[in-house]
């Protein structure tokens, strides 16, 4: 069972060497930068919008002290402006969410790749391997085993964002 295991994990590391191979040809391409450029664009967008209403707001206020506005006017206008700009905040909320997702998912920083990529040159089975990339060694009545790795959601949305982009990775097995 030990060879079975140690096999296995040989296997998903020369998956990883693929991987990292793949991550690296679409750096070079700029399909990943272009994407990550694009959401510190809108980032930058949205801090323009929000700061804009932030100035909008400050000069309603003084149209108000200065009685062009009614104070009905004034609170409508300014609420008005404060339902925008919550949207502006929480869409900005959401691009950073993406972007720190995109930096540790779809790069060469992603937990499945860098556990497995610490263990590339080892030539056994070692109990610090085991802890630090299995979650778990199902023995199947056939004989057969399964083994749950940890991070295998990471590797899952890492293989179907490169599949979003025409790239095939074999899946997780």
């Amino acid at each position: 069972m030990k060879a079975a295991v140690y096999e296995t994990i040989k296997n998903e590391i020369e998956l990883v060497n693929d991987i990292d191979k793949i991550i690296d040809n679409v750096m070079a391409e700029n399909k990943r930068s272009n994407e990550s450029n694009k959401i510190v664009l809108e980032i930058k967008k949205t801090k323009t919008e929000i700061e804009k209403l932030q100035s909008i707001r400050t000069t309603l206020f003084d149209d108000y002290l200065e009685q062009l506005l009614t104070e009905q006017e004034y609170l409508y206008a300014k609420n008005d402006y404060d339902k925008k700009e919550e949207k502006f905040k929480n869409r900005l909320d959401e691009l950073f969410l993406e972007q720190s997702r995109f930096a540790e998912v779809y790069t060469h920083e992603n937990k499945y790749l860098s556990a497995f990529r610490r263990f590339m040159d080892a030539q056994e089975l070692s109990r610090e391997m085991l802890t630090a990339l299995v979650h778990s060694i199902e023995l199947k009545s056939d004989k057969n085993i399964h083994i749950n790795f940890k991070f295998k959601d990471a590797f899952e949305e890492l293989r179907v964002h490169f599949r979003a982009q025409g790239i095939e990775v074999k899946p997780y097995e």
